[in-house]
């Protein structure tokens, strides 16, 4: 293709931290996933849906910039979600802004010593579900690798999940930010992609735990069902619970070709373009189909000339006031870039069709050389008890039983 411009403190103690496996996570980053007959078949998606991604990406790289410079906090939409589906266009060979990029990868585990701490305290934000796992997610998306700051993000997750195996949710603000689906399914990726080494097998069990929680949960809306499908995936569910969810999902298609948040409201960009993303890398809808070609061509008939899809907000809650980020729609424009991200990516995904890394790609490399928490303070016991591996507790544990010798003491 032709280039288009463009500590929760979970109280564990050193004991159990011993207990935690010390090889690799052996959690489901890397599936079988999307239509047979997309990795079979090359399907043009034509010049309009090109055309549509290179409106739509420059405009939210651009409000992804005017966010961080404008308040002190991360977003789910703009950073997380947003780098996802930037990065998606990239890995479609699209021209983006890398730099910018980069730098919105590097912000996404960029923390000062006190905040650090207070991570690993459990005090960071409102529905650390949602906002450390999309955070996590866009870092990987755009290929940044685990760090000492990740580790410590992913320990604060982890103190989140309930004995049902669920992430709860705190704050209302629908479709992103609302149902504890949501919260299960990104909590899980985030694990499944940044969960320290030294806890490979709590992780297993904690992702076991989400899977069995998602399995028997009654989604009620479309994000429930889109994101039930994606957690699936994630933590290796069976085809059969796979195939059940994305048969529900399909079933909420409309006649124009869309999906709707809920029964009552018209058919949007967040929907449409969630529901296509999820049954296409985990539910088998090849872009090929009637249903996908269907979708693809409400998000192409729905886009603005300025690039944007507007969404409606029905947030319920106040959240972070809303400011001037970049985006249209005014009150509406932080649910509009997440529907933008949301078809962005969608019809990202008919230019080569197949899985993408963003979805199902492998666990990030080790960061080389990172030393961000012993520079905050962290103590090696400290650092044992959070997240260590069994080698390192047993050296922490012979290090602090230790008695200086009678000569030394008289050196």
């Amino acid at each position: 293709m032709k280039l288009v411009p463009l500590l929760v403190v979970m109280g564990t103690s050193l004991a159990s931290a011993c207990q935690a496996g010390a090889d690799e996570i052996r959690v489901v980053t890397e599936v079988s996933s999307g239509s047979e007959s997309d990795s079979a078949a090359h399907v043009d998606p034509g010049p309009d849906v090109e055309l549509a991604i290179a409106r739509s990406v420059p405009l939210m790289q651009a409000s992804m910039e005017t966010w961080v410079q404008e308040v002190s906090c991360l977003s789910c939409h703009h950073q997380g979600l947003g780098s996802m589906a930037v990065s998606l266009a990239r890995e479609r060979g699209f021209e983006i802004d890398h730099p910018a990029l980069d730098e919105q990868a590097r912000r996404m585990a960029q923390l000062p010593p006190e905040l650090f701490v207070s991570v690993l305290q459990g005090d960071f934000s409102l529905n650390t579900g949602f906002t450390l796992s999309y955070l996590l997610l866009g870092r990987a998306a755009a290929g940044y690798p685990r760090n000492d700051t990740t580790d410590a993000m992913a320990y604060n997750l982890a103190g989140g999940q309930s004995d049902r195996g669920a992430w709860r949710t705190e704050s209302h603000r629908p479709p992103l930010e609302d149902s504890p689906v949501t919260a299960t399914a990104l909590s899980a990726r985030a694990l499944a992609l940044f969960g320290p080494d030294g806890r490979s097998q709590e992780t297993e069990e904690r992702l076991r735990r989400a899977r069995a929680w998602l399995e028997r949960v009654d989604p009620h809306s479309n994000e429930e069902r889109a994101m039930k499908l994606l957690g699936l995936g994630w933590t290796g569910a069976s085809q059969q619970a796979i195939r059940k969810a994305a048969d529900d999902l399909s079933s909420q298609q409309r006649p124009d070709g869309g999906w709707a948040q809920i029964a009552t409201i018209e058919s949007d960009a967040y929907a449409t373009g969630q529901a296509l993303v999820s049954l296409q890398q985990f539910g088998g809808l090849s872009v090929a189909s009637a249903a996908y070609r269907s979708g693809t061509r409400f998000l192409l008939e729905t886009q603005l000339e300025d690039g944007s899809w507007r969404v409606e907000t029905r947030r319920r809650s106040p959240g972070l006031p809303y400011f001037e980020s970049g985006f249209p729609h005014q009150l509406h424009q932080f649910i509009s870039f997440a529907g933008t991200a949301w078809a962005t990516m969608a019809l990202c995904l008919t230019i080569e069709p197949g899985p993408s890394e963003i979805f199902v790609g492998p666990r990030p490399p080790r960061e080389a050389g990172d030393r961000f928490a012993a520079d905050a303070g962290m103590q090696p016991v400290h650092s044992v008890a959070a997240y260590g591996t069994p080698d390192t507790c047993v050296a922490s544990w012979r290090t602090n039983r230790a008695r200086p010798t009678p000569a030394a003491l008289a050196g």
